[in-house]
């Protein structure tokens, strides 16, 4: 009897140190409702992303700028972008029980022309740039709050060099 009690005793010990994981739902990042949302370049600031940092001829959000960063040519190629990530297989996955400041990440292989900013104006957006051919995608996405809550988000997503 002792010794099936001491076996009770661990399960139970297991089960409260991996709780977290044990009741996790992963599930594909770009099926979670506020993510897809957030995508649209003219949702991301709104939702607590800042894609606009790296999307030419867009506004990034308070306290950001373009200067210095990647940027995409323009939205067709973040649409392109992200339907590359929506489409590939392995999915990233989200986990939806997950906590605020949480982020899945992941860098593709993806080809554009796009440009290397070199100076903004007083909003943030680029107005000098060179234009530079980037060979990969880094997509950030994360948990962010949303009126005491929380929910995913497209955080950050840029054109690479290497």
């Amino acid at each position: 009897m002792h010794q099936n009690f001491q076996k009770l005793i661990f399960a139970i010990s297991v089960l409260f140190i991996f709780q977290p994981q044990a009741f996790a739902v992963p599930v594909d990042c770009t099926s979670i409702p506020s993510l897809v949302v957030s995508h649209f370049v003219e949702n991301n600031n709104l939702y607590g992303g800042h894609l606009n940092a790296h999307v030419r001829g867009q506004t990034p959000p308070a306290g950001y700028t373009q200067s210095g960063r990647t940027l995409f040519r323009d939205s067709d190629d973040w649409e392109d972008a992200y339907r590359a990530l929506a489409n590939q297989i392995p999915a990233l996955q989200c986990n939806t029980t997950a906590e605020i400041g949480t982020e899945a990440a992941r860098t593709l292989p993806r080809q554009y022309f796009s440009f290397q900013c070199t100076q903004a104006n007083q909003n943030g957006v680029c107005v000098v740039a060179n234009e530079i051919q980037t060979n990969h995608v880094r997509y950030v996405m994360r948990v962010v709050p949303n009126d005491g809550g929380r929910r995913w988000v497209v955080y950050n997503a840029y054109p690479t060099p290497n």
